[in-house]
């Protein structure tokens, strides 16, 4: 490729030649310690609620994205849980992740909230038991949406350093690589829009407290489970296979797509996964409705395939995770890899994979459609 040192730089950086990828494959690869340091620049401190002000919100926090104080509290030990998390140098130095313990007063944390708003909003469902009411399913949501937005707006951040991850290797590859970025941002900021929208609507139900158009399937289990999750994904397919939103849907960044948000957290002694979503999300309900369609024995199996499949913020009773086989452990590390590295997701991915990770009961199943 013969390029000018003062024409543009063929990457459509806006940058010259000369000032962008003459000579990359020469220069020294990122290091660990430039993700450090880029990461402390890209994490922003703000308070999301839709009144956020600098007369209230003068004390952001590290605010949790689950419940605190009762389900981590649970299935830590030593007040360790584990967290596959971003690790962006264990990538860097492996090529994949594994799950390492963390204190629980760093988990599913994010400085998306001021002291004020994250007590007087979330208090309904963290100064007593969640109830299976619109209400409760809603904050459940509304948490996990604040958090996914928050992530992506982190994403977005670091796409400069990301951009810089061919230094020091040949320019065929620098080519590949950055045509692979420019996808991955395009999907990026399509995502932080899509987010950025249905942040709006999520708003003015919090404002106005008209929670009726929720949309929500709980399962209780008789047990804790030994995983938290709290996230929102758009619907791909759903149990049984059924492709709901086709890829070509899903690469057309113009579209809004339906989404689900997933919580595992905890009632009394109980375990409550919650999906939920609006009423007009018809794609979404569908999926819902496939969950009617798995049996209690092989329920909680598909919930633990379901979690791994789509959600980093996941959390791992230690107890739990030491005493999988080895091939359990290795299943559930190859679908995080996966996810992380946008490997292609089959329309299967959700069917039984023959691994048997937990024997949680189904003691109720509730939904409101």
């Amino acid at each position: 490729m013969k390029i000018g040192r003062n024409e543009p730089c063929w990457c459509k950086s806006g940058k010259k030649y000369k000032k962008c990828h003459e000579d990359r494959d020469k220069q020294k690869r990122i290091t660990v310690q430039d993700v450090i340091d880029e990461t402390k620049k890209a994490t922003e401190r703000v308070c999301l609620h839709p009144e956020a002000n600098e007369n209230v919100c003068n004390e952001i926090i590290r605010a949790h994205s689950i419940q605190r104080a009762a389900i981590l509290q649970k299935i830590s030990r030593n007040q360790h849980v584990y967290s596959f998390g971003a690790k962006i140098g264990a990538m860097i130095k492996t090529g994949r992740i594994e799950p390492k313990l963390i204190g629980i007063n760093k988990a599913s944390t994010f400085t998306g909230f001021c002291n004020y708003h994250d007590t007087e909003v979330f208090k309904p469902i963290e100064a007593s038991s969640i109830d299976i009411n619109n209400e409760h399913i809603f904050l459940t949501a509304y948490r996990s949406l604040c958090k996914e937005l928050f992530a992506k707006k982190y994403q977005s951040n670091m796409i400069p350093l990301t951009k810089q991850g061919d230094k020091g290797i040949r320019v065929e590859d620098q080519i590949a690589f950055q045509s692979f970025i420019e996808n991955y941002k395009s999907g990026v900021e399509a995502g932080l829009n899509d987010l950025l929208e249905s942040k709006k609507i999520y708003d003015s139900y919090l404002l106005s407290k008209n929670y009726g158009d929720v949309i929500y399937y709980v399962i209780e289990t008789g047990e804790i489970s030994d995983i938290v999750v709290s996230g929102r994904i758009h619907v791909e397919m759903d149990f049984n296979g059924n492709e709901l939103q086709t890829s070509e849907e899903r690469l057309d960044y113009s579209k809004t797509l339906d989404e689900i948000s997933f919580s595992m957290l905890m009632r009394n002694s109980n375990g409550l996964i919650i999906f939920s979503c609006l009423k007009n999300e018809k794609k979404s309900i569908e999926f819902l409705k496939s969950i009617d369609t798995i049996n209690d024995a092989d329920l909680p199996n598909s919930i633990v395939r379901f979690s791994f499949e789509y959600f980093e913020n996941a959390f791992m009773s230690p107890n739990w995770w030491e005493g999988l086989s080895a091939k359990n452990k290795e299943a559930i590390i190859e679908r995080m890899n996966d996810s992380i590295v946008f490997t292609k997701r089959s329309n299967n991915a959700l069917k039984d994979d023959g691994n048997n990770y937990v024997s949680w009961k189904i003691l109720n199943r509730h939904k409101n459609f």
